[in-house]
């Protein structure tokens, strides 16, 4: 019977010193693999974010060039902030302008080209285009006698640490201006 007892007591098994050190271990590997789950998460929201982003952004900018081909440049400023045109096929003056981190649009009252420079935007009238974190420039030349008008839009659309940059660039068609013949 005490053999029983002593064979007993010679089982193998872990000691409390080696319980806590694989603990300890098991531990530091959850707590990182947390950390680089939440990390990926977060990465992945961002880019969700910034793709729909992008999706709205260049569905506006395919808006603003069918707008933008059938007009004429009127005004475009220094930093490229601001471009007007007045579109032919609605026939009235439109202002896009980057405000805020924001891309808008403001439509006037103005009935032609030469009334464009003249009738004043609406301020409150300011509509946001491209929704998110946004900045761009507009490049545009003016048709004249010699060349066809020609505008560039740059967008660079920024969510969290991420940045997308994206551009188009319109021809115009106002080919009167520019004394195209289309016969």
């Amino acid at each position: 019977m005490l053999n029983r007892k002593v064979q007993q007591n010679n089982k193998k098994a872990f000691t409390l010193t080696e319980v806590i050190v694989a603990m300890f271990i098991f531990v530091l590997i959850v707590s990182g693999s947390t950390v680089a789950f939440g990390k990926m998460f977060k990465a992945y929201k961002e880019n969700k974010a910034l793709q729909q982003n992008l999706d709205n952004a260049q569905y506006s900018l395919n808006l603003m060039a069918k707008s933008i081909r059938t007009s004429s440049v009127v005004d475009i400023s220094v930093d490229g902030q601001r471009l007007v045109i007045f579109d032919y096929s609605q026939m009235n003056c439109i202002k896009y302008e980057f405000i805020d981190n924001k891309l808008t649009k403001n439509v006037n009252g103005a009935t032609g080209i030469s009334s464009c420079e003249t009738v004043p935007f609406d301020a409150g009238n300011d509509e946001e285009i491209v929704t998110g974190n946004v900045s761009g420039k507009f490049i545009a030349n003016k048709s004249d006698s010699n060349n066809v008008g020609l505008v560039t839009i740059v967008l660079s659309m920024q969510n969290g640490s991420s940045t997308a940059n994206i551009q188009t660039s319109v021809s115009l068609r106002d080919y009167n201006i520019s004394g195209i013949s289309l016969n």
